[in-house]
């Protein structure tokens, strides 16, 4: 590296900057600057993201920046910062961050309120899934290998994870994901959240779930279970929309044309 652009790398690492653009160089033209970047992603010092967004790699790993590049989490909130866009991760993603799903995810699932394009960092990628203001809610802010970002949190990730179950492995892996939640649900933020969601078809298939693993000797709270029974429809929803037909659970309203617990006995 030459001296300035020595200065500038050092001195984004003492901003802690993990994502950079031309308009975190001050002091300097917004050319020069496009150009000191360039330079230093050829070095390998940086790597490119986007135009005109790169990414920081730290010192210690300019020798081998694909473990830094390959986490997006990572960079997450700072990326999000440079976009100006709200934004939680969301679904598989974030019960994996949770610690309640068995896969890890090769999508990093991501809620906004714009749409965009999914973005490739190294091997990994970003997906944005537009949601809408309604649903913007039950985020936390999670520290994540000394880096803090938003993740929706333990209820309603089980709530997007079920709604958007095509996201997240189908019907039986939500399930087998709600499986290694039921002792650390939060039964009154749970019922609160199913409101707020407004789906009536939500309330009957987590009912529905959720008896399937008592009835399989897992701890779910009753209350939770007579709650939710409290606020079904007279409709009769199936367990998986894209599925046929199968047997009907009268108790919650649901056509159980998918084993969700075939898992256990895998």
């Amino acid at each position: 590296m030459s001296h300035k652009e020595q200065e500038v790398y050092f001195s984004l690492l003492n901003q802690e900057r993990k994502v950079v653009t031309p308009k975190h160089l001050t002091g300097m033209s917004e050319g020069y600057a496009r150009k000191l970047l360039f330079n230093l992603s050829r070095k390998k010092a940086l790597y490119r993201i986007a135009k005109g967004c790169y990414i920081l790699i730290p010192s210690d790993m300019i020798a081998n920046p694909s473990k830094f590049i390959n986490d997006p989490c990572i960079i997450m909130d700072q990326l999000m910062g440079v976009f100006e866009e709200k934004y939680y991760v969301g679904y598989q993603s974030a019960a994996y961050l949770h610690g309640i799903a068995e896969q890890i995810p090769f999508t990093v699932s991501v809620a906004v309120q714009n749409q965009r394009r999914p973005l490739r960092i190294g091997s990994q990628k970003i997906e944005f899934r537009k949601v809408s203001i309604s649903k913007f809610f039950g985020i936390e802010r999670m520290n994540y290998s000394g880096s803090f970002l938003n993740v929706s949190d333990l209820e309603k990730t089980i709530i997007d994870c079920l709604e958007r179950y095509d996201l997240c492995g189908g019907i039986d892996e939500v399930t087998r994901t709600i499986s290694n939640a039921v002792d650390r649900i939060d039964g009154k933020r749970l019922i609160e959240y199913l409101g707020w969601v407004g789906s009536k078809p939500l309330w009957h298939r987590l009912g529905f779930i959720l008896d399937k693993l008592f009835q399989s000797n897992y701890k779910v709270n009753k209350k939770i279970l007579f709650d939710i029974y409290s606020h079904l429809s007279n409709r009769i929803y199936p367990l998986d929309p894209k599925a046929g037909s199968g047997g009907l659970s009268k108790k919650w309203k649901i056509v159980e044309n998918v084993n969700c617990v075939s898992w256990l006995h895998a």
